[in-house]
């Protein structure tokens, strides 16, 4: 049996290890002029900025339209950007070349937020093995039992610290912002349990469907494996579900059959480019809504200070977040969020376009690297201005799109107004920024030398999924035996 501590060593190449990995963003379009807002000064020129970020602002309940990416998408996108990069660098920065621009997280989708440096360098995230469950490598869930009445019940959640304080009921995790908001720490919760799952399917001698002969692997080659089958049918969803959704499926056909001359090149290995990850990745932040049912509580639609576990208390320079027990919230039915077989309609996110919900308008100091309470569209621009991204229409000329309109301004309003325009009226993304988030996600899987796209393009999911739909974010959440309706809250079973 295999301890923590007395394991034999395992190679860093088993899990990703973004611990010891460091490297620079990069740009697409080098020759390129940067953006200029309007103003003889930066500080005029950042004035314009707040102002342009204070007009895209407006109430979204009424615009939440969008029939073809419902809302859970919004939140899985946020996970994938986590996996793909973390910057630190503040947005009051000065004007900054990219290439000093250090990410901490290694250039693919390849889930290292989840697993960090494995068992050996953060035990803390796994399991020990023991007598009654002989399966090293799992990770860590917390099992936390809730009594009302005579009626008992257990939920799962991401292993805490010191639950019995809000303040100091800290997350275990590689990556604490996958924690900062309740959907992304149900779906990190997620992919922890369909690891489990996986590496117990792999260590039952007569489960055959989780891997060939596993019965005749060593603990450590189950887990390589429970990790390699994790990462696939993750990376399957992003292409072939997510990416689809949100930039067409004939843009993602086109790209992977070679048909599009791309403009996403690198030497060695894959980096993130700076016209993605502060430009094209954040019309994400356009998809998201003031408020969402997580199950059929009627009276109980949450906001986003309650998704993110904070209290707004006071008024203008007195105003301050309290942390609230995250534990005495709503569990999510997904049902609501992703689109599930049989089931209702789930909430939709809203349409793309050159407009944010207001709630969005106001960052809970506790999110923001600066400690100040700012918007977080105008973060969004002020920092893509800071980093020198080129305008969108410039971009558009240089991918070969005719523009219409000739003055030039920032790349992420660009993109929404063209989504809003020539992306289905706002269904999906339009022609550069589609192509844009395309590119740059289908080139680092296919650059990652561990991907399925890498090692085997023909690989299909081998877990259960509805054959008419795919293999999906629905079939993902749905083997990691996530409760997906009402009737499979841990309460009502």
């Amino acid at each position: 049996m295999l301890q923590h501590g007395n394991s034999s060593p395992i190679e860093p190449e088993s899990v990703p290890v973004s611990q010891s990995y460091r490297g620079p963003f990069g740009r697409l379009f080098r020759s390129l002029p940067a953006y200029e807002p309007d103003g003889k000064t930066e500080e005029q020129k950042q004035k314009n900025l707040e102002k342009l970020a204070a007009d895209m602002v407006d109430d979204r309940r009424a615009s939440w339209s969008n029939n073809r990416i419902p809302a859970g998408y919004a939140f899985f996108g946020q996970v994938l950007a986590h996996d793909m990069s973390f910057d630190l660098t503040s947005v009051n920065m000065r004007h900054t070349d990219p290439g000093r621009v250090q990410n901490f997280r290694t250039p693919r989708l390849d889930l290292d937020h989840i697993y960090g440096g494995g068992p050996w360098m953060q035990p803390t995230l796994y399991e020990r093995a023991n007598d009654n469950d002989p399966a090293p490598f799992l990770f860590r869930i917390d099992e936390l039992s809730y009594r009302k009445g005579k009626k008992r019940w257990k939920e799962e959640d991401v292993p805490h610290l010191d639950r019995r304080n809000a303040r100091s009921c800290v997350p275990v995790m590689a990556d604490p912002r996958n924690a900062t908001h309740l959907i992304t720490s149900e779906l990190h919760l997620a992919i922890l349990k369909f690891h489990n799952r996986a590496l117990r399917d792999l260590n039952d001698p007569g489960n055959k469907r989780a891997g060939s002969n596993p019965q005749d692997m060593s603990p450590l080659e189950r887990f390589r494996e429970a990790v390699r089958l994790t990462q696939w049918h993750y990376q399957w969803v992003i292409v072939h579900d997510f990416l689809e959704r949100l930039v067409g499926t004939r843009t993602v056909t086109d790209l992977l059959a070679g048909k599009v001359e791309r403009v996403f090149h690198w030497k060695n290995t894959p980096y993130i480019p700076i016209e993605f990850s502060a430009g094209a990745y954040r019309v994400g932040h356009a998809m998201l809504g003031g408020s969402y049912r997580l199950n059929g509580d009627k009276d109980r639609e949450l906001g986003l200070y309650d998704l993110l576990g904070v209290r707004r208390r006071g008024r203008g320079r007195r105003v301050r977040y309290v942390p609230t027990n995250r534990h005495q919230r709503t569990m999510i039915a997904w049902r609501y969020l992703v689109p599930v077989e049989g089931q209702p309609r789930p909430q939709e996110s809203a349409i793309f376009q050159p407009r944010f919900a207001r709630e969005l308008a106001k960052l809970p100091t506790q999110l923001s690297p600066d400690g100040d309470e700012t918007s977080l569209v105008e973060r969004d621009l002020i920092r893509s201005w800071k980093l020198g991204l080129p305008s969108g229409q410039s971009i558009a000329k240089a991918l070969g799109y005719r523009v219409s309109d000739s003055r030039h301004e920032p790349l992420l309003v660009y993109l929404l107004k063209e989504a809003a325009r020539e992306g289905r009226r706002g269904r999906q993304l339009g022609p550069v920024g589609g192509r844009l988030v395309a590119e740059v996600i289908l080139g680092l899987l296919e650059g990652d030398p561990t991907s399925y796209l890498h090692l085997d393009p023909e690989w299909r999911p081998q877990f259960d999924h509805d054959r008419r739909r795919g293999f999906d974010l629905c079939a993902f959440l749905r083997h990691a035996r996530m409760p997906m309706t009402d009737d499979e809250l841990p309460w009502n079973l």
